[in-house]
């Protein structure tokens, strides 16, 4: 395809297009087929639009009938290359978008934001409550919290919740989910980690899970929570520096406070997108505390952890390990 065919289809649907390359596009408006093409494009155009800003739903339907109408005066068809383009550029688009943005509409009513390994991402919610998403964790909420504040979370994630008199919940899993109506807390909870962790920095939020005994636990600032899952086991403890701990990694601080080497190298694979392979039964329940920088190399972490003596590094090449126990 010509270069110039390409510039005048990607300024048109861009919005810089000027207008030399609105008439060159307007006179392939001429043809029934050209008009369907161009229409299918449009609405693939569309949707990566919508898929890529908050939206009115009402708004946004209305912006598309006109967009599609014939009248439009920016509506151009295209022949069969132009339209065989715009599949590329959609492509490059939605590629863009997942790589850069982050985000992924689920449906128009919900919104799903999956953050990939070695980032984090902050976003304001509908109703105001600011949260900042950490590596490999994914945030699902509606687009609209008319019918309520409810958000879905996997992974881990700081959300700092506005205030305004309705409960906010974010459902964990099957077994659990949290309470609050205004606060700072920090919620731990990858599918693949053995515990579920908990930590509040202000304000008053009620964790309800069918690992506590009585079904609920009301948290007060600085209470952590820590819910071991292979166990099915709670422990809470008020403990101002842990509390602040939990929280490190919106910081570009790796901070463990007796935790299990599995849910360590789990961390790790997710911040340094690379592939560590534990051996054995009993090395992913050891315990350990440590703090790193985010920037540490992959290699040097394991051996600063290795010191205790307690298992042994093998590096494969620069982005795969395997650590064996020590007997």
């Amino acid at each position: 395809m010509k270069s110039k065919d390409q510039n005048i289809l990607f300024n048109y649907f861009s919005g810089n297009a000027h207008t030399e390359e609105e008439r060159e596009l307007e006179k392939r408006l001429q043809t029934a087929e050209n008009k369907k093409n161009f229409k299918d494009i449009a609405k693939t155009d569309h949707l990566i639009k919508l898929a890529t800003s908050a939206f009115d739903s009402d708004k946004a339907y209305s912006a598309f009938e006109e967009m599609t109408a014939p009248k439009h005066r920016g509506i151009f068809e295209i022949i069969g290359p132009f339209y065989r383009y715009a599949a590329v550029l959609a492509v490059v688009f939605l590629l863009s978008f997942f790589l850069f943005n982050n985000v992924l509409v689920v449906n128009p009513k919900m919104i799903t934001v999956a953050v990939p390994a070695g980032m984090d991402k902050q976003l304001v919610l509908p109703d105001g409550t600011q949260v900042q998403i950490n590596s490999k964790s994914q945030l699902t909420y509606p687009e609209s919290f008319e019918k309520g504040r409810k958000v879905a979370l996997q992974g881990e994630a700081i959300f700092k919740v506005s205030r305004n008199g309705t409960p906010f919940i974010v459902t964990i899993d099957n077994d659990t989910h949290i309470r609050v109506l205004g606060t700072v807390f920090n919620i731990k909870a990858y599918p693949e980690d053995k515990r579920i962790e908990l930590a509040l920095k202000e304000g008053k939020v009620e964790l309800v899970s069918n690992y506590i005994e009585n079904k609920k636990i009301e948290l007060q600032p600085s209470d952590i929570v820590k819910i071991d899952k292979p166990n099915r086991s709670v422990t809470v403890l008020h403990d101002s520096e842990s509390t602040t701990k939990s929280m490190l990694w919106s910081r570009n601080v790796l901070s463990f406070n007796g935790d299990y080497l599995a849910d360590i190298i789990n961390e790790i694979k997710r911040i340094k997108n690379t592939r560590i392979d534990i051996t054995g039964d009993e090395l992913p329940y050891l315990i350990f505390t440590a703090t790193f920088d985010k920037t540490t190399p992959v290699e040097e972490i394991l051996n600063d952890l290795s010191i205790t003596g307690r298992f042994t590094v093998k590096k494969i090449n620069d982005n795969h390990f395997v650590l064996r126990k020590v007997n």
